[in-house]
């Protein structure tokens, strides 16, 4: 396949600017990429299913995802400090129901050490200008050594950056019927020898179907969470 730039286009709830960000179409799985090591420090497999409230008489976008959540080290030559990346491999499943309609489901990456010096960094808002089949790749997205991750999400839709910190980042996903495979990413410098724990949690809405509105009662919540360590 040949490389070419796709635009990421301009969001409503995180704007780019006039031209937006780019990103790079290519032949490629979601997965271990840089200068991770070769061996997973530790994974575990989460799983949801998502619901959007009724909207009579539309049927309410639902599905299921999955987020293969696991650990790697960067290889680095600091003598202070140590560099862990959180990976979120998500995978979605739409089921049934009008795409457009929101389902929000928020996924979360919890650390029990600050970051060192303030250094950390996670996948940054995006809305995709590709189609649903490209793999794209979504640039700089944390703060040290330019980690990248990948992406296969449906034209104009994305993901939001809810907000990170030096423990922690949330992103959310409105419309989750437009994604199919998402890699998101939290980085953390951490002191030299650190061992942190990260708790991972997908939160998922569960709506009601209903062919009349007056049957259909208030979204409920539904969450997963998993706890990584390194193992090595």
């Amino acid at each position: 396949m040949t490389a070419a730039a796709v635009p990421l286009l301009a969001s409503h709830w995180w704007p780019f600017g006039p031209s937006g960000h780019e990103v790079v179409v290519r032949a490629a799985t979601p997965g271990l990429t840089g200068d991770e090591t070769p061996d997973r420090m530790h994974d575990d497999l989460l799983r949801g299913s998502w619901s959007g409230a009724a909207s009579w008489p539309l049927s309410p976008a639902h599905g299921d995802v999955t987020v293969d959540a696991w650990v790697g080290r960067l290889s680095d030559e600091d003598p202070m400090a140590d560099y862990y990346v959180v990976h979120l491999a998500t995978a979605w499943v739409h089921q049934g129901g009008l795409a457009r309609l929101p389902a929000p489901v928020t996924l979360t990456v919890v650390s029990d050490v600050d970051a060192l010096d303030g250094v950390h960094g996670a996948t940054r808002s995006f809305v995709s200008g590709a189609s649903c089949d490209d793999l794209v790749t979504l640039p700089a997205t944390t703060a040290a050594h330019g980690r990248e991750a990948v992406a296969s999400v449906c034209h104009g839709y994305g993901v939001r950056l809810l907000g990170q910190d030096a423990r922690s980042a949330s992103w959310q996903v409105v419309r989750p019927a437009g994604l199919r495979q998402v890699e998101l990413v939290f980085l953390q410098e951490v002191p030299h020898g650190a061992r942190p724990t990260w708790a991972v949690t997908i939160a998922t809405p569960a709506g009601l179907t209903a062919r009349r509105p007056w049957d259909a009662g208030s979204v409920t919540w539904s969450t997963v969470t998993a706890t990584l360590a390194p193992t090595t």
